[in-house]
């Protein structure tokens, strides 16, 4: 049974309450969940939510080798941290981005590791926008939380 989310709100960590509101959209929603299809606010906490997980394991490596349902090109995890005003983290996110032409991962998941290795051979990894990101991980947690 979950913990109701007043309690998580009035005693529940950051991280908790994210991963207690990813589990209840999920459930609404099956799991294998196409983020396009969810309202703005559910897609902001799973795109986050999946993201900083996948981030925080490997960096925006990691995260490229993920294709993420409804969210080829990430432009809506992009948008979500905007949306909860993580600027450094959007900004780490988008001149990952940048590694692509036009600034867009192809939907080719062969393809588009095979660009980003290229940028990883020119700035090593972690990449300075990995180390951006993960500087400010905390700030994520709290900001999805609020």
């Amino acid at each position: 049974m979950s913990t109701p989310l007043t309690d998580l709100f009035e005693n529940g960590s950051d991280s908790q309450l994210a991963g207690d509101l990813v589990k209840r959209i999920s459930a609404a929603h099956g799991n294998g969940v196409d983020v396009s299809e969810l309202s703005e606010e559910e897609q902001v906490v799973m795109c986050v939510y999946m993201s900083h997980g996948v981030i925080g394991n490997g960096g925006f490596r990691y995260l490229f080798e993920h294709k993420p349902e409804g969210d080829p090109d990430f432009a809506l995890t992009l948008h979500a941290f905007e949306v909860i005003g993580c600027w450094e983290a959007a900004d780490a996110l988008r001149d990952s981005l940048a590694a692509f032409p036009s600034s867009r991962p192809p939907s080719n998941l062969e393809k588009r590791l095979k660009q980003y290795s290229r940028y990883l051979k020119k700035v090593g990894w972690p990449t300075p926008e990995d180390h951006r990101f993960f500087a400010v991980m905390d700030e994520v947690d709290q900001r999805l939380a609020n």
